[in-house]
């Protein structure tokens, strides 16, 4: 992972593909997933760099990587809770990482 002196929009791009391409092989087809495990390294990646390019980096994370924040992410969890969905968007007896099967999660 690079540490930028100065916010460098190709690199920066660069290392999401690369989290991207690490990430995308075990979220089972789920975008969901996905985007919430992106998401959450970018938050990691973010983190390391200066203060002063945060903000950048997290406008092109979420126009070009479909960013979310944690609490967009827990926001869409209790949303899709309270339409009777699982953690994942799905029907529970649909989802394909076995929410059905669990009694109470």
């Amino acid at each position: 992972m690079i540490i930028m002196e100065t916010f460098d929009t190709d690199k920066f791009r660069s290392e999401l593909d690369l989290l991207s391409k690490r990430i995308m092989p075990g979220c089972g087809l789920v975008f969901e997933l996905y985007q919430r495990r992106l998401s959450a390294a970018i938050d990691e990646f973010i983190a390391r760099l200066p203060k002063e390019q945060h903000a950048q980096a997290f406008e092109l994370a979420r126009q070009e990587f479909d960013y979310l924040s944690a609490e967009e992410i827990a926001d869409e969890i209790r949303r899709d809770a309270e339409k009777g969905y699982c953690c994942h968007g799905f029907d529970r007896d649909c989802c394909p990482l076995g929410c059905g099967d669990l009694d109470d999660y």
